[in-house]
């Protein structure tokens, strides 16, 4: 059955957001999905309104105490599978390493749990450490990078940067144009340039030559 990590180096691009949507369309189709938290931040297990108040209740009791992952998983109100996240999965990367034998523990306890039903999806931390590498050798069947971006919150958005950002490159480019125009027009030609030093000599010598005669 379906192991689906998502993961993303990046926080707030929807990472929770897609792992919740993947849940839902599990559960529509008739199946208990279970999601497995590793984002210490614990969005996914607080939207699914399970926040425990002890860290060896979570999955950071999986990685420290070795408890299985069995004895964490919950059913949450709306009847999806939960292995929750707590705050002090942030201290397992600098616990435990990042050895083979870490980042595989996930995949090796996913193997042989009985409890928790499948499909499976694991809302992965921003970040490449051991809980996410942890997500990744435990997929089977497809890792999800989430990339959503804050122009794309409305369908007018995207219509409207398409439209606008080519017009206001080409109003600094005629903009650009115009005065690059302008200083040429006003640079003076080389006769110009001999004509106008000509004019400022002979004027210079007519009012040297005024101060010399006596009035």
């Amino acid at each position: 059955m379906a192991i689906i990590a998502v993961f993303n180096q990046k926080g707030g691009v929807g990472k929770t957001t897609t792992a919740l949507n993947l849940l839902a369309a599990f559960a529509r189709s008739g199946r208990r999905p279970t999601g497995i938290d590793l984002d210490p931040q614990a969005h996914l297990s607080r939207v699914l309104g399970v926040e425990p108040r002890h860290g060896e209740d979570t999955l950071y009791g999986f990685f420290v105490q070795q408890r299985p992952l069995d004895d964490l998983a919950v059913i949450t109100k709306s009847g999806l599978g939960l292995v929750p996240a707590h705050l002090e999965l942030a201290k397992v990367d600098s616990m435990l390493g990042k050895g083979v034998n870490v980042v595989t523990r996930l995949r090796q306890a996913l193997r042989v749990c009985h409890v928790i039903t499948r499909p499976v999806v694991i809302d992965c931390c921003p970040l490449l450490n051991a809980l996410s590498l942890n997500a990744l050798f435990a997929e089977r069947d497809a890792a999800i990078s989430a990339l959503v971006s804050r122009f794309t919150s409305h369908p007018w958005s995207v219509n409207f940067l398409l439209i606008v950002s080519p017009l206001v490159t080409w109003i600094w480019l005629g903009a650009l144009i115009v005065l690059f125009g302008a200083f040429i027009a006003g640079w003076p030609s080389p006769r110009g340039l001999t004509r106008l030093a000509s004019a400022r000599y002979a004027a210079r010598v007519g009012r040297d030559v005024r101060d010399q005669v006596p009035a």
